[in-house]
């Protein structure tokens, strides 16, 4: 409405802008301000409802299985489905997943066509609030990890979970922590479960170490996974390509048999494992197929030996994510591979059959691509901080708020008694700069009349006395904008005085001359305007309280 009565105006840049970017930002802030303290202290519910209703329209499907069969085709291996989301705490702790292999499950019974899971149930892992359940020693809290990893499994219709190679413990994180009737197992062929199948993502932490982690349970009389199969040209084949286990261990026999199969064999998803004898066929004709078709023949060949063997499925390498150290681990991603008895003193040992070839890797996708999947990032870090931020994550953003505190404590005790060992030295050192300051500034008088008035490096004196001249008025109660002329602002000051309106019009008329008629400012003028400025603004200041409309000049008599 301002600017409707001077329609010149309405050609400066930005002149028609409403300001309301600057409004919209303050008041986004001012929500965020407001709402995040009270996201965060508040108490949670015992499940994130909105994550319920998510779960719930989710189609869930899943390649794996309890029972394994060598002779179905690799399907899982073409699916782009994420099952698997990863986020490493630090640098150090995703340099532990420099292959980033995950074990869902072990088996040692198999009945010449298809491998199935163990029958008995599993052990229950000692329930810790907030601490990690040890999965290498039965007792104990484990130690020497190299971080935590946030593992989010998505449903796999399975009772088993998904756990590194090289974990040292787990417990739940997020809304998994706050469910009831939840907790983990361990089976006696170290395979991770809970209670009951899960329809509904599962969230968990996982200390990690340097090393993966070696179960030295032996297997017990009978186990399953030292029954042989009884083909002798398949145990000729052993000591013939890997060598005699009494001669050599078993642990060097195991390495020469995985070797020579991921050398001299090829790999292909379409040659699934066939015959009256399927792994005769495999060794012996076909000499190709996929990652189970070779585990399958090297645990049954190592059995063959004399070796305990299991074959284990689950996942091997992982997509990089876009943000930090997350990873996104899909079908493709499925793997199997062998673990193999050498002993009380090294337990079970890892070994991959498969060629290269057939090893997924932790690989990072193009820029392309990890924009496409930045969704699934972005899904991923809002469930878990957001959806699915609980009890135990209010109590360690306490533990780490007292850290803190206790940690800037600590160190303003040190800098306090410093300060006490130094106080007479630290004392001179003041009082000198306090000094020299003094000095500078009587010295130089100009610095501290510039300080009281209205001195800039880049702005002409006469704009600058004109801006202050105007900003006073309008504090007092004149009409003042941006669109008011010097003749309008000199008219308002002429209500505080005769002299008010005399220095005034001395700085209206210095701004005029800078501003309309090309005058460079004379040397002093600084100081001049400076002077007129200090004599002027005691001036503009009501004396009746009806207004400066009303006002009269200080040194005039009358009513």
């Amino acid at each position: 409405r301002e600017l409707s009565d001077a329609p010149a105006e309405w050609s400066r840049p930005g002149a028609g802008e409403l300001p309301a970017f600057r409004h919209v930002a303050r008041a986004a802030g001012a929500v965020v301000l407001v709402a995040v303290p009270f996201f965060l202290l508040l108490p949670r519910m015992r499940a994130p409802y909105l994550r319920g209703i998510r779960a719930e329209s989710r189609e869930i499907w899943t390649g794996f299985s309890e029972s394994v069969d060598p002779g179905r085709k690799g399907e899982l291996k073409l699916s782009e489905r994420v099952y698997v989301r990863l986020e490493a705490d630090d640098s150090r702790a995703a340099s532990s997943l420099s292959t980033l292999r995950l074990r869902i499950l072990a088996f040692a019974r198999w009945d010449g066509k298809t491998w199935s899971k163990p029958v008995e149930r599993g052990r229950p892992l000692p329930a810790r609030a907030d601490l990690f359940v040890p999965l290498v020693a039965p007792e104990g809290t484990p130690s020497g990890g190299t971080g935590t990893v946030l593992v989010e499994l998505l449903p796999l219709r399975s009772r088993y979970v998904a756990v590194p190679v090289n974990a040292l413990g787990i417990r739940l994180a997020g809304s998994s922590h706050r469910r009831t009737g939840l907790w983990f197992e361990r089976d006696s062929l170290a395979d991770v479960l809970v209670p009951f199948r899960l329809e509904e993502n599962l969230q968990y932490e996982v200390l990690v170490g340097e090393e993966p982690t070696v179960d030295r349970t032996p297997p017990p009389p009978g186990d399953p996974s030292a029954v042989a199969p009884g083909s002798e040209t398949v145990r000729s084949f052993v000591l013939e390509t890997a060598g005699d286990p009494a001669r050599l261990g078993s642990e060097q026999v195991a390495a020469n048999l995985a070797r020579h199969l991921s050398t001299r064999f090829d790999y292909s998803l379409e040659a699934p494992l066939s015959g009256q004898r399927p792994v005769e066929e495999f060794l012996f004709r076909q000499r190709r197929g996929h990652c189970e078709a070779f585990a399958t023949a090297m645990a049954v060949a190592l059995r063959e030996a004399g070796i305990p063997a299991r074959l284990v499925t689950g996942f091997l390498g992982a997509e990089a994510g876009l943000f930090g150290n997350t990873w996104l681990v899909r079908g493709k991603n499925a793997h199997a591979w062998v673990e193999a008895w050498c002993g009380p003193e090294k337990g079970w040992l890892l070994f991959d059959p498969t060629p290269a070839s057939g090893r997924p890797s932790l690989e990072r996708a193009s820029w392309l691509r990890q924009l496409r999947n930045a969704g699934e990032n972005a899904e991923f870090l809002f469930d878990r901080w957001v959806l699915s931020f609980g009890e135990s994550d209010q109590g360690d953003l306490v533990r780490r708020f007292r850290d803190a505190v206790e940690d800037v404590s600590e160190a303003f005790g040190r800098l306090a008694g410093g300060l006490r060992r130094a106080g007479p030295a630290l004392l001179a050192l003041l009082l000198l700069a306090g000094a020299l300051l003094v000095a500078v500034a009587l010295r130089n008088r100009r610095i501290g009349r510039s300080l009281l008035a209205f001195r800039g490096p880049a702005s002409p004196p006469g704009l600058l006395a004109y801006r202050k001249l105007r900003h006073r008025l309008g504090r007092q109660g004149a009409r003042i904008s941006l669109a008011t002329s010097p003749g309008e602002a000199l008219a308002a000051a002429s209500a505080f005085g005769p002299r008010a309106a005399e220095l005034a019009r001395e700085l209206v008329a210095a701004y005029s001359a800078e501003s309309f008629g090309g005058v460079t400012p004379a040397p002093g003028e600084w100081e001049k305007l400076e002077e007129l400025w200090r004599e002027l603004r005691p001036l503009l200041v009501p004396v009746h309280p009806c207004g400066p409309s009303q006002t009269v000049a200080p040194e005039a008599e009358g009513p």
